[in-house]
């Protein structure tokens, strides 16, 4: 499931499926010793624990899913661990830098969509 969310996005994985995806990808940090879950995790959690059950705009919802398809494939990918923590850490950089402020929206005339988590995503 954490590779079709960072392949496919939202259409494929429900955002109510983020904590879940999240609390597995750090379980698996902890028995293998690879911290790119453990920071896979800590995104996971990024997202939705911003997202909660607002409303996002689309050019958010766009934004981290042009980020899972980045940075978290990539860090899924990487055949040395090294790497794979690399690129997960820039993808919580980037997840981190992204605005979360319904007011930083409104500025930017970002319009509000339909898709909500973490119940789900239309």
């Amino acid at each position: 499931m954490l590779r079709r969310l960072a392949a496919e996005g939202f259409g494929e994985v429900p955002g109510s499926e983020l904590e879940t995806l999240a609390a597995w990808s750090e379980d698996w940090a902890t028995a293998s010793g690879e911290a790119r879950y453990s920071l896979i995790a800590e995104g996971l959690r990024e997202v939705s624990t911003n997202w909660g059950d607002q409303p996002l705009p689309v050019q958010l919802v766009e934004s981290i899913e042009a980020i899972f398809r980045d940075d978290l494939v990539a860090a899924l990918d990487a055949d040395n661990p090294k790497d794979g923590a690399y690129f997960a850490r820039r993808a919580l950089q980037r997840l981190r830098a992204l605005s979360w402020q319904p007011g930083d929206w409104i500025e930017r005339g970002w319009v509000k969509t339909e898709r909500q988590a973490p119940d789900g995503v239309a």
